[in-house]
């Protein structure tokens, strides 16, 4: 199986079964199940989208800080949280809101297109890296 690293809040979206889109700069070939990494890096440019901020029930004001604040402590990382078929990939063209972006920092972007998310429980330790890898041997599709 391959695996995919992604930055926090997104892997925790991902798992969830809120975000069946990624972003990459480059298209990938593989289709068919694809463990999802929380990378150890969090993006902080994902809690400022409002539908981030929905799909992980953050609130306004000094209460919904004070939750988002312990809500990002909380995040796994360096673990494989995820397995999602991964059923498409293509050039972005204003297609897929509001996760599926067109362009970051003016370079073209691809979507990868999520079915089947489950979360797994319990989570396996690993090691990411960029591009597409392959997952520890032992991982299975829980479907």
């Amino acid at each position: 199986m391959k695996a995919i690293t992604v930055q926090q809040p997104w892997a925790e979206l991902i798992a969830m079964g809120a975000k069946l889109v990624e972003n990459r700069s480059r298209p990938v070939r593989h289709r068919g199940p694809l463990a999802i990494h929380a990378g150890m890096r969090t993006s902080d440019r994902g809690y400022q989208l409002g539908h981030v901020r929905d799909a992980l029930g953050y609130r306004d004001g000094a209460e919904g800080r004070a939750y988002m604040e312990r809500h990002v402590q909380q995040l796994t990382r360096g673990e494989i949280v995820a397995v999602a078929d991964l059923v498409d990939c293509h050039p972005a063209t204003g297609c897929c809101a509001p996760w599926g972006e067109d362009t970051y920092d003016e370079k073209a972007l691809h979507h990868l297109v999520f079915d089947r998310v489950e979360r797994l429980s319990p989570t396996v330790l690993a090691v990411g890296r960029l591009g597409l890898w392959d997952a520890p041997a032992y991982l299975e599709v829980p479907w």
